[in-house]
């Protein structure tokens, strides 16, 4: 598929030969060149005793696009990120032997010492425009149900295949994937490699997961539609299937009620997620497979939504039965769960039961104010079957101020999040499930600026 596009482009280039079309250089002297500049400031004040992590990293982006010609283009990009300023991010808490959790995100998780420059090629790809259908092949940014950039730290989630997209009244997406760029890290890896960057907790017996470098796949498929039936009804489905792992299926229904003389409108959504083992979980060896053979998950969740001009509230649930582990890579994108809240997740867990409320207001154009409270219910900690990474149930809140500056420092995004998670769950005495976990306060300042 990939030589089949590459012949094809260049197809179109020599028959642009003897047609009216510019010099091929024109099309590359007068493409568009976009950039990043972005900054992260972040502090995770843990629990009094246990020890404390910091970071300021700065990254810079830039993209470039060649003009289209015969509805092909040629685009490229880099990221580079640089440490500014880091408190124990190399080190170890004396009492608990853990190490920073969320600020190594900022540089390669994989090589903690590696934070005093990253260089990472994070676009190279050829793009085709037909009508409302858009294809591209090679490395680009994906922003998919759970392929996708992930919520915050230098560089985002990367993927690297072919992926098709279609707008109009039906919205269809078809891809085939095999390599990622998981955030927070500097180098490509195929799907089977990427599997295990993050740390991979324990198996269902307790002992710790040996997938990484064990898992065998030739790949990622996805598929995905999405179509208004009604002015009211919204219908959602989307298909992800790895290869020798697992197929995740995805349904939403989204009912939109408009009140016209309030300006308002009403959202409710339901949502359906099932899991189901494929070939033998990633490996022949029990003990290093990432998913169960003919392993079963299943979630369920709700939203109820009130959106006005300035600003906006929801009532989230989720939950995750006690049929099998909920499992999608970290290393690939943040669930799609409406009780999803910045800092923490859902993957690896059963048996969980999330009620979250979100709100927002824009007081002016200038600013956004978000916050946004969860009760997360999971299993005990020494529940190895249900509790993959040893979280205990916690409550959790956020505060976000978004300030977007005018005239001189137009395309100037400032973002302010802090957030603070406190234990609700049985620790066994274990400081091990509290540091960088809960009872712990973390600041962020954010500086992104587009050019």
């Amino acid at each position: 598929m990939k030589r089949l596009f590459v012949i094809l482009f260049f197809g179109q280039i020599l028959n642009a030969q003897d047609s009216a079309y510019k010099p091929l250089v024109y099309y590359f002297q007068n493409g568009k060149t976009t950039g990043l500049w972005r900054n992260h400031f972040m502090i995770t004040d843990n629990q009094k005793g246990l020890l404390d992590f910091g970071a300021f990293a700065s990254a810079l982006h830039v993209n470039y696009k060649t003009l289209y010609l015969k509805n092909i283009a040629f685009s490229a990009g880099f990221a580079s990120v640089s440490n500014v300023w880091q408190h124990n991010l190399t080190a170890r808490d004396p009492q608990t032997y853990q190490s920073s959790r969320y600020e190594i995100g900022l540089y390669d998780v994989t090589n903690p010492q590696n934070y005093k420059s990253i260089l990472l090629l994070s676009e190279l790809a050829l793009n085709y425009k037909y009508k409302n259908w858009n294809v591209n092949l090679g490395k680009q940014l994906l922003k998919t149900t759970f392929i996708n950039p992930q919520d915050g730290r230098m560089v985002p989630t990367l993927a690297e295949g072919l992926y098709a997209q279609k707008k109009g009244k039906w919205e269809i997406e078809l891809g085939y994937l095999y390599r990622m760029a998981p955030r927070g890290v500097s180098k490509w890896y195929s799907v089977e490699q990427s599997i295990g960057v993050y740390p991979q907790g324990v198996q269902s017996q307790g002992k710790p997961s040996q997938y990484a470098g064990n898992t065998h796949s030739n790949g990622i498929g996805l598929f995905g539609v999405q179509k208004n039936f009604t002015k009211f009804i919204q219908i959602k489905l989307h298909d992800l299937y790895v290869d020798n792992l697992m197929n995740t299926a995805f349904v939403q229904m989204d009912y939109f009620k408009n009140d016209t003389s309030r300006q308002t409108q009403w959202t409710i959504s339901g949502q359906l997620i099932r899991q189901d083992g494929v070939g033998n979980g990633g490996n022949i060896e029990e003990e290093k497979r990432y998913f169960e053979k003919k392993g079963k998950s299943m979630t369920f969740g709700g939203r109820i939504l009130l959106e006005q001009v300035r600003w906006s509230i929801s009532l989230n649930y989720n939950r995750i039965i006690r049929l099998g582990r909920y499992l999608l890579p970290r290393e690939w994108g943040i669930e799609p769960f409406f009780t999803f809240l910045p800092r923490e997740r859902s993957d690896g867990f059963a048996g969980v039961q999330a009620l979250a409320l979100k709100s927002s207001f824009l007081p002016n154009k200038t600013f956004r104010l978000a916050y946004q409270t969860a009760y997360v219910q999971l299993p005990d900690v020494k529940n190895y079957a249900f509790n993959k990474y040893g979280m205990p149930s916690y409550w959790q809140n956020n505060l976000e101020v978004r300030w977007y500056p005018q005239k001189f420092f137009k395309s100037l995004e400032v973002f302010l999040l802090v957030v603070y998670k406190y234990n609700l769950g049985e620790t066994h005495g274990d400081k091990r499930y509290i540091i960088n976990r809960t009872n712990m306060l973390q600041w962020n300042i954010v500086t992104n600026y587009k050019f």
